[in-house]
């Protein structure tokens, strides 16, 4: 099964993927989550189009994202290099430019497994809280009209 794409660095986190991450729920190591939050981000945008910081992919990729930028277990150099790789994603709106941010996070995942020691975490990157708010559209917000007054009933 393929999480992330046909590139050196896709073909080599869907190798991690298969060794490090249980079927369901967290990894026990912290490689293992960074595997499963690059291709948990991967699988949202070619599965579905989402991306991490506009719409319903903010709720279905933010926390990955925020987990790889904001855990003090990834090395730090790495985890500047999620942060650079997300400005530069936001700052285009192209979806060839989501292609390269994913290209990068596979790159970047690919070279905490092989070059730092993988340890055990309790780290579950749905602990971390999107970075990014789905905007709602006003036709979707409840506003006061709608709501449902207890004491009318």
């Amino acid at each position: 099964m393929t999480y992330a794409n046909d590139s050196k660095a896709g073909k080599a986190v869907d190798y991690y993927f298969e060794r490090m991450v249980p079927a369901m729920g967290k990894a026990e190591t912290i490689n293992g989550e960074i595997i499963r939050a690059v291709t948990r981000i991967g699988y949202r945008w070619y599965n579905d189009g989402d991306k991490f910081f506009e719409g319903y992919g903010c709720t279905t990729a933010g926390p990955a994202l925020a987990f790889l930028t904001n855990c003090s277990e990834i090395d730090s150099q790495i985890r500047a290099g999620f942060s650079s790789a997300e400005w530069k994603a936001v700052d285009s709106f192209r979806d060839e430019n989501y292609e390269a941010f994913l290209q990068q996070l596979f790159e970047l995942a690919v070279k905490h497994v092989e070059t730092i020691p993988n340890k055990p975490t309790e780290v579950d990157m749905f602990d971390f809280d999107s970075n990014y708010e789905e905007e709602w559209d006003d036709e979707d917000d409840w506003d006061d009209e709608d709501e449902w007054d207890d004491e009318e009933f």
